[in-house]
């Protein structure tokens, strides 16, 4: 993708990338370490929006554990990318409204996207 982004002859600025936080990251240094791991693979200086892509990991994806304190750790991870900078939108992708109500009662930032 990246390589597409720097052939196209498009100025960075005027495109607008969308990745996700793969849905098995449910801690802070995990999110943190895959955010980073994304910017340095796609040589970018930041993302245009980075959602994390479901409140539960797939392979446990219908479960009853909701993973609450884990969305939290990765929130906060991408609150920090975006206070830094290296985010300029942040956002959820498949969370029930239990799920956001959780995130919303602990963000600095609110979600920008669902």
């Amino acid at each position: 993708m990246a390589n597409g982004l720097r052939a196209s002859g498009v100025p960075r600025e005027e495109l607008f990338l969308t990745t996700k936080l793969a849905a098995n990251f449910k801690s802070y240094e995990g999110a943190k370490q895959a955010i980073e791991g994304s910017l340095q693979r796609m040589a970018l200086d930041y993302i245009d929006l980075l959602i994390i892509h479901s409140p539960q990991p797939w392979d446990q994806f219908g479960v009853e554990d909701r993973f609450f304190e884990g969305n939290l750790a990765a929130w906060q991870a991408l609150e920090d990318a975006y206070q830094a900078g290296q985010i300029r939108a942040i956002g959820l992708s498949n969370f029930q409204q239990v799920d956001i109500d959780n995130i919303l009662s602990a963000c600095k930032v609110k979600p920008m996207v669902n």
